[in-house]
């Protein structure tokens, strides 16, 4: 796990943090999220990294591309940044990735550096080959020191070891060293999100402490730590939405969100994440609503494998819901306050959505049947 640091408005004061915390400012590079330079931050960081009299200072510091992270992308950006290092004769880089989840899953993968003859030998391969062969043969690589810094609140990639990626399916980049070293926390990074971007990242955030929830791998206190983290994201999420600029409430759903996060390192997602899948890669819905559109659905069939499930849902919305069904609706009514439609699973036949998610890794960590 990565040292973790929350330090409010450290963006603004980086160079003698990482002087303090990394093997050395001089080879530190940066990795930022698409509008970082309309935001003013690639200028910040320019001047805080190499200083305002530096030569071409645009060098260290590469942008990522918009969106989903694609194979292709990742693999196009890691190669340019190699080149970079290759160029400067860099042998022990820092890397501090700036953004969203994306970016930071990115930075995972881009952070093993190849020298030359392993270079050539990657050339050679398509693009989901080349990710098999990072992910079977990384730790054979240098391993750059990673400092993570999360934009949004929400996707926990800043505490978790894995990376995804989207090619002709949703893959993992993985492997028992793949943690960043340290999570920078800064919770002004997150004022500049707008509504569906905060709304869809908190909702990632509280599909994790629900996904903890209701899974097979979460011990006694695993399960303690979802209810009070759910809770906490229920009762800020809804007025953060209504006043998207107010400091304490970013805050408040920063530290949620590093908290849901580092559940999830321990217990891995569930059901939620394996249903929302599909749906991003076939309907280009964000990871988050794609998440939330499961969360009615799935909290109904976790009553009905699990009845203690109930009383911890009815524990984190204050509800006075009797049954499955009516957690089912609740949650779906206080979902639509925030505009977003769930999905509903088939009743009366076998769902092929549900057994296609079941299948999958993380939907065997749901709850097994009673």
């Amino acid at each position: 796990m990565p040292a973790v640091h929350r330090i409010p408005g450290v963006a603004d004061r980086l160079r003698p943090w990482l002087q303090e915390h990394s093997p050395g400012l001089e080879n530190c590079w940066a990795l930022v999220y698409p509008q970082a330079a309309s935001h003013g931050l690639t200028e910040k960081l320019c001047r805080q990294l190499v200083g305002l009299d530096a030569h071409a200072p645009h060098e260290r510091v590469f942008s990522a591309a918009d969106g989903l992270l694609t194979i292709k992308q990742a693999r196009a950006c890691c190669e340019s940044l190699w080149s970079a290092w290759h160029r400067a004769e860099i042998r022990n880089p820092v890397l501090l990735a700036i953004g969203g989840g994306s970016v930071m899953d990115l930075a995972k993968l881009a952070r093993w550096f190849p020298d030359s003859a392993q270079r050539e030998r990657l050339r050679d391969f398509h693009d989901e080959a080349w990710l098999t062969w990072m992910l079977g043969h990384h730790e054979r690589l240098h391993r750059a020191f990673l400092v993570l810094m999360p934009t949004t609140s929400g996707t926990g990639s800043e505490v978790t070891a894995y990376a995804t990626l989207w090619g002709q399916s949703k893959q993992s980049f993985t492997g028992a060293r793949a943690f960043a070293d340290a999570a920078l926390i800064d919770y002004e990074l997150s004022m500049h999100c707008p509504y569906e971007l905060t709304r869809d990242c908190g909702l990632d955030a509280l599909a994790h402490a629900l996904d903890a929830l209701w899974n097979r791998r979460a011990q006694a206190q695993d399960r303690v730590a979802a209810i009070r983290i759910a809770s906490v994201i229920v009762s800020v999420l809804p007025p953060l939405l209504r006043e998207l600029d107010s400091a304490s409430l970013r805050q408040a759903m920063s530290d949620a969100a590093l908290e849901a996060g580092q559940l999830i390192a321990k217990t891995q997602t569930s059901l939620v994440h394996a249903l929302s899948y599909r749906v991003t890669l076939e309907e280009s819905v964000s990871h988050g609503l794609a998440c939330a559109q499961w969360m009615a659905s799935v909290s109904r069939l976790a009553c009905e494998r699990e009845p203690a499930m109930l009383y911890a849902l009815k524990q984190i919305w204050a509800s006075e819901a009797f049954d499955e069904k009516q957690i089912e609706q609740f949650l779906g009514n206080w979902l639509a306050s925030m505009q977003v439609m769930s999905r509903t699973l088939d009743r009366q036949a076998p769902d092929p959505r549900l057994e296609e998610a079941l299948r999958q890794a993380r939907g065997q960590n749901f709850l097994a049947c009673s």
